[in-house]
């Protein structure tokens, strides 16, 4: 079989222009509004990059309450303000908030990728919220398997160095 030299050469560009699959990337915030009313829900939507085991730490604003996730339990957990959510080959993670209060604030977020050692912040996004109220944040079941077994593999690996 004689294969033409430009299509081979055409093959061997795309292989190295093209980036190999893994958990190379940024990782991204989007919400379903920036002005809920009082007593509405946020959805908050965090892309990862395909093949990443990482742990991501969400701050999200007083006056704003956890209200759920697509994560099942056990890869999440609510301290305060804070969501820990724990990515194991997710490209995409779901979580809820209840706006509580009006008011302008930033929901913040770190991310660190046990597979690649990469670490990184999470672009802020601004939410304003309308009307009056106040909300209680919910605590969430612990951590489980999953995310212990990501703290041991971080662990593992910086004393392998």
């Amino acid at each position: 079989m004689n294969i033409p030299a430009a299509l081979i050469a055409l093959a061997v560009c795309c292989m190295l222009a093209v980036p190999a699959l893994g958990a190379q990337g940024d990782v991204v915030r989007s919400v379903s509004t920036e002005t809920p009313s009082v007593g509405d829900t946020v959805e908050v939507t965090i892309t990862v990059p395909p093949g990443s085991i990482m742990g991501i730490v969400e701050t999200i604003p007083g006056g704003f309450a956890f209200a759920g996730t697509t994560l099942p339990e056990g890869r999440y957990r609510v301290s305060g303000q804070q969501i820990i959510l724990s990515a194991i080959d997710d490209t995409e993670i779901v979580y809820t908030l209840s706006a509580g209060q009006n008011g302008n604030c930033v929901i913040s977020g770190v991310w660190e990728d046990f597979g690649t050692g990469e670490t990184g912040e999470i672009a802020e996004t601004s939410l304003t919220a309308t009307g009056t109220g106040s909300a209680a944040a919910h605590e969430a079941p612990g951590f489980g398997i999953a995310v212990a077994a990501g703290a041991l593999l971080l662990a593992g690996r910086r004393c392998l160095r």
